[in-house]
């Protein structure tokens, strides 16, 4: 895979990775934050993970004062990235109620193309800016055709192997490639010999990243704020989207950790947390699935609005 400024691809057992070369000049990130906010900004370190750096910016001459956080990100697929996540957080706004950043404009090119508002402060809606650089279609949430959408799918797989067998030094991968080739063109063909051609089902968002780290609760009695990490989230077949989130696919757990049968030592204490948070979140996949405390039967939710608070990421 072809190397960007920043940006490095690093192998693991799986596949290949991005890597961070080298950390964001954090002068650059102010000027940059400054241009794009149009007036003078302080920027510190925030937090990080494995894709973007979270800078904090706050701006000097705004009343009331506001503060932002400004995401530098790996250069992978910036732009089709942040279409994605601008289509994504545009549709949830005008379609539900959840609590999410606002779009006020986007950029992109280059790095640094995410801003947003801290979830602090009473009454003040979570704010996404990125500078624009033209104008944009989405189509979110529409009806599909099965066996077309499942062409596509695999048609991604197919581009994948033409592109390593065509490009890649690496025999292994040609190999693996080569064998794969014929089995995704045969499943493509098969895709009209399962499904009709006119059998259609209708799409919903997929946040497949929805762990403890991107739900914002209030930081006093645990009130819901909202979701943030939208940047990957696909529209995809109801069939496909029906899976617990992330932060409840743990092992099961479902009678609750006594504490004397842990030994009262540091290892005895970290192994009780874990366990009680595998029951606790045990307990979770029955609310999400409607029941009391098990996971047997159907889901249904809805998220109302709620007033901004002071939250952190729990």
């Amino acid at each position: 895979m072809a190397s960007r400024p920043g940006l490095r691809w690093e192998e693991v057992r799986f596949g290949v990775e991005p890597r961070w070369t080298h950390e964001p000049d954090i002068k650059a990130v102010e000027h940059i934050a400054s241009i794009a906010l149009a007036r003078p900004c302080s920027v510190s370190f925030f937090c990080q993970g494995a894709f973007n750096r979270l800078y904090h910016a706050q701006c000097e001459q705004s009343a009331p004062q506001t503060d932002y956080l400004k995401r530098v990100s790996l250069l992978v697929d910036p732009k089709f990235k942040t279409l994605s996540e601008v289509a994504t957080l545009v549709w949830i706004q005008q379609h539900t109620s959840l609590p999410v950043p606002r779009i006020v404009a986007y950029r992109l090119s280059g790095i640094g193309n995410l801003f947003f508002t801290k979830l602090y402060g009473t009454g003040d809606k979570t704010q996404v800016l990125l500078q624009n650089d033209g104008p944009a279609e989405f189509v979110l949430g529409r009806i599909v055709l099965i066996a077309e959408w499942l062409r596509a799918r695999l048609r991604f797989n197919q581009l994948d192997c033409e592109k390593t067998i065509r490009e890649s030094d690496d025999e292994d991968d040609v190999e693996e490639a080569e064998k794969t080739l014929p089995l995704v063109k045969r499943l493509i063909k098969a895709t009209s010999l399962i499904f009709a051609e006119d059998s259609k089902v209708p799409t919903v968002l997929l946040h497949d990243d929805l762990s403890q780290h991107n739900i914002l609760v209030d930081d006093d009695d645990g009130e819901f704020q909202g979701i943030i990490d939208w940047e990957c989230t696909s529209a995809v077949p109801l069939w496909k989207a029906v899976q617990f989130p992330q932060f409840l696919q743990v092992a099961e757990r479902v009678e609750k950790p006594m504490r004397e049968t842990y030994s009262a030592d540091e290892g005895g204490e970290d192994l009780l947390r874990k366990h009680l948070l595998e029951y606790e979140q045990t307990q979770l996949r029955g609310v999400f699935m409607g029941g009391n405390g098990t996971s047997k039967s159907g889901l249904g939710a809805h998220v109302s609005k709620q007033p901004q608070r002071k939250a952190n990421r729990h």
